[in-house]
């Protein structure tokens, strides 16, 4: 089962290819497609993954992440994922598949978009009229459109959707008009109208379907995990559990994700050594974890 990761999807400045940056280790798999910057999980604060993906060009400037440079790599800059990946849905679908090694790891995809907006060629259409196109306002829709639509991206997850049972894919946009809206409008004036609009964008039927969905789909997923007390722990408040040899926690296995986990390895470890090991480990301290900069 996929456990949960958290993955960020931008663009080294100056390259075409998408980059991930990782909470998880993505190894190079043999054969068969190859991840995006496979690795190790990246050290930096879930703020500068924030300000990565989000640096647009002539906007923000390019981000530079110096925990994640090395001698061979130098200067690490960052731009704005959604040049080019503005729905990057099919990229960390790919990154699960390859981690996990099919398909089905992945049940749920909910893709939250930034609002929708008519297609730049029916815009110019609408304007000037289908034959009056000329050749350079052509090739700049191609380009604008290349650069930041998720038509394709949209189509090749209604696919994956359709090609199995029990998968479920879903597209909030928001509606039009917050998609209109330019990003050197995004003010504080501009808060209360947007939402409005998500609210009125909310209550089409279409939606309101999809979000009843969605909700029993992850409402019956937690109900399962919190039936299994050991596996709740971990998932809600990411603790975990030590052995009771202070020896033993100077080595890698002496800690645990679950209590299972740890009361098996006290039986089979250190087997005669306590008296009660099963009443031992329910009764131990859960471990919180550690504030630090990353993986986030």
């Amino acid at each position: 089962m996929l456990k949960r990761h958290s993955a960020v999807v931008t663009r080294r400045k100056y390259s075409a290819e998408s980059y991930l940056l990782r909470s998880y280790n993505q190894e190079m798999p043999p054969g068969g497609r190859q991840p995006q910057n496979p690795g190790r999980a990246h050290n930096c604060s879930i703020i500068d993954a924030g300000r990565a993906t989000s640096a647009a060009p002539t906007y923000f400037k390019s981000k530079r992440i110096v925990a994640l440079e090395t001698e061979d790599d130098g200067p690490l800059k960052f731009i704005d994922g959604g040049i080019g990946f503005n729905d990057p849905s099919w990229e960390l679908l790919e990154d699960a598949r390859i981690r996990e090694g099919n398909m089905n790891c992945v049940k749920l995809v909910l893709s939250l978009g930034t609002g929708y907006k008519p297609r730049l060629r029916d815009e110019i259409r609408s304007v000037w009229g289908r034959n009056q196109l000329s050749n350079r306002v052509r090739q700049g829709q191609q380009v604008r459109e290349a650069a930041t639509s998720t038509y394709g991206i949209q189509r090749q997850m209604q696919t994956w959707r359709d090609a199995s049972p029990g998968r479920t894919y879903a597209k909030w946009t928001g509606g039009e008009r917050v998609g209109g809206l330019p990003l050197d409008e995004f003010k504080s004036r501009r808060f209360r109208e947007m939402r409005r609009w998500v609210a009125r964008y909310m209550e089409e039927a279409a939606v309101r379907r999809e979000l009843h969905t969605i909700a029993t789909m992850l409402v019956v997923r937690r109900r399962e995990r919190f039936r299994d007390r050991d596996r709740w722990e971990r998932y809600s408040l990411c603790t975990r559990i030590p052995c009771p040899l202070s020896e033993c926690l100077a080595t890698n296995p002496g800690m645990f994700s679950r209590r299972r986990e740890a009361r098996e390895h006290v039986q089979g470890t250190h087997p005669g050594i306590f008296t009660n090991p099963v009443q031992l480990i329910d009764n131990i301290e859960a471990v919180p974890p550690q504030v630090r900069r990353g993986p986030w």
